[in-house]
């Protein structure tokens, strides 16, 4: 428990440096302004109170037959100049601050996937898709609290104390010291109480909304075999439970709530009492006159503005804090020891893997697997039918599987030039020298340009007219209302089968790996298609390694380029399954 508070206020205090400390400049103009318009308010307020009593007194003293002035210009073009200023302040503060808002967004964003590009696909896998959709989005969006409502309402509430407490020492100095002290300790105290009381059930109420928006993506996932099997009442009594739940804990939170807000109230409506009272007194006692009496006591009540919004802002930290607490190991990984004595070209001079005991390859619990990249063999052609393990082989050799650090520590041995190397140095040695085209077509929403350069800086549109050439869909592009930079939709709902599996070959070509993994890179296409793409592509295969994965060896995988004799074989059976 403690070292899990602990976790909480790191990750609270490095997003709080990303967020705000880093940009204090531009956090400090926002709180100016939200300062700004609440002293506008309360000077507003409490101008106009003095105003109609001035006013009001010298009516009654004029109609009594007393001879008295008011000057009613200066004080009545003090109340549009604070009208005016606290109109186009709050303007101003809105504006700016959103757009600070935005900004943190954008910077976490970047954060965010900064992190997440060091992540192996085996850790990334760990997270359900819902997950990350949740922290994606719903954490993301919870981090906007930490300055609009977590930072800017209570900094204004103090700089308003601190400005009425000026005011009153005009008076008395006494009087000054006892409003600020005994309400910033009151109010402390209330809130303190207030977040305690709620920070386990707000936590309990995110974690239950996280789990409930992956059920239900995952209810709407299955639903057609739900259907079917007349199981979608049965099923969506689970997502009943969460919502009974998730109303108990916001019926329990919004009382909580309730209780802060009276608790304010309650201490607001105390303070102008003893305002009004105070007023009262000094002006009986000669300190000032009645207009002022009333400009104090109006004064005190505009402070409740910025005092009883409080409980409502405070509300959200319980919800910040998981957000951060789930985003931090995201934007903050755990640094990996890299071996520099490893140079990544000393891998491409000899490769050996040995494998055995995969407990999803099923050939290698039979015998041990050996497979070995050099000059005089490097290409490897592997086969078998669907479930026979070939796709988890090759996740395995690239460092990406699943199960990798369960089983890779004990059923697989890694070899560079005959030396021994663990299972981490090799991976990341691996990593910056491989292409691999997995099974599964992933087509951005955005423009074909985009999709094919995915990320690679200073790609010339010649460049990718070339390797679209290589995998005909030159002539396609040509076609599409703006080329390279037409919208090929969300998850390429425009694309067939083929053009996206086409689309993820050409994405390799604009690269130079030493080892090349492709995993039936002819779905969707048909043989002849499949066998001039082929050949296309051979001259940027033959000086790498390469490994194809396929269920049955096509009859063109050997050429002039990629001479059988430089292939090795490795096939899985229908009785190693």
């Amino acid at each position: 428990m403690k070292n899990k508070s602990l976790n909480e206020v790191n990750s609270l205090r490095y997003w709080s440096i990303i967020l705000l400390w880093r940009h204090r400049n531009r956090v400090m103009i926002g709180a100016l302004l939200v300062f700004l318009t609440a002293a506008f308010a309360m000077a507003l307020l409490a101008l106009s109170g003095w105003f109609i009593t001035a006013t009001a007194l010298a009516g009654i003293s004029v109609a009594a037959g007393a001879m008295l002035a008011l000057d009613i210009y200066l004080p009545g073009s003090g109340i549009r100049f604070f009208a005016l200023g606290r109109t186009v302040s709050r303007y101003m503060e809105r504006l700016y601050n959103h757009d600070s808002v935005l900004r943190q967004l954008s910077l976490i964003r970047q954060q965010l996937f900064k992190g997440l590009s060091t992540f192996r696909t085996s850790e990334l896998k760990k997270q359900t898709n819902a997950d990350w959709l949740s922290r994606l989005t719903a954490d993301l969006d919870s981090m906007d609290s930490l300055l609009l409502r977590l930072l800017l309402p209570p900094f204004a509430a103090v700089l308003g104390l601190l400005l009425l407490s000026l005011l009153v020492s005009f008076w008395s100095y006494t009087a000054a010291l006892f409003l600020f002290t005994s309400t910033l300790f009151l109010s402390c105290m209330i809130f303190i109480l207030f977040l305690r009381l709620q920070e386990n059930d707000s936590k309990a109420l995110v974690t239950l909304f996280n789990s409930a928006r992956e059920e239900f993506i995952n209810h709407m996932n299955g639903l057609p075999e739900l259907r079917c099997a007349k199981m979608q009442e049965h099923h969506q009594q689970s997502l009943l439970i969460f919502t009974n739940k998730f109303n108990k804990l916001q019926c329990r939170l919004v009382r909580l709530q309730a209780n802060a807000q009276l608790a304010i109230n309650t201490l607001h409506s105390i303070m102008v009492l003893v305002a009004a009272i105070c007023s009262i007194k000094g002006a009986q006692e000669g300190l000032f006159d009645a207009p002022v009496a009333v400009l104090l006591v109006l004064a005190v009540f505009a402070f409740g503005e910025l005092l009883q919004l409080l409980p409502g802002q405070l509300g959200v930290l319980g919800r910040t804090r998981y957000a951060a607490e789930r985003l931090y190991p995201l934007a903050n990984p755990a640094e990996e020891t890299k071996d520099t004595s490893l140079l990544p070209q000393k891998l491409w001079n000899k490769l050996d893997i040995h494998l055995s005991g995969h407990p999803y390859i099923p050939a290698s619990l039979k015998q041990m697997l050996t497979l070995e990249f050099s000059a005089a063999k490097p290409y490897l052609l592997v086969t078998g039918r669907s479930g026979s393990g070939k796709s988890t082989l090759a996740e395995l050799i690239l460092g990406e599987a699943h199960e990798q650090s369960e089983h890779l520590g004990t059923i697989a041995c890694f070899k560079l030039d005959g030396q021994n190397v663990s299972s981490e140095q090799y991976s990341l040695s691996l990593q910056e020298g491989t292409a691999y085209l997995s099974q599964r077509n992933s087509i951005l929403a955005d423009t074909l340009f985009i999709n094919v350069t995915l990320g690679l800086p200073d790609i010339s549109d010649e460049k990718v007219w070339q390797v679209l050439r290589l995998v005909e869909l030159d002539e396609w592009a040509k076609s599409l209302p703006a080329d390279l930079d037409s919208w090929l939709g969300d998850t390429g709902q425009e694309l067939s089968g083929g053009q996206a599996r086409r689309i993820c070959l050409a994405r390799l070509l604009l690269r130079a790996p030493h080892l090349v993994v492709l995993d039936e890179p002819f779905n969707g296409l048909d043989e002849s298609m499949a066998e001039r793409i082929w050949r296309n592509i051979a001259p940027w295969l033959a000086d790498k390694y390469v490994m194809l994965l396929v269920h049955k060896s096509p009859d063109f995988v050997s050429s002039d380029l990629l001479p059988q004799q430089h292939w090795q074989h490795l096939q899985f059976s229908s009785e190693d399954e």
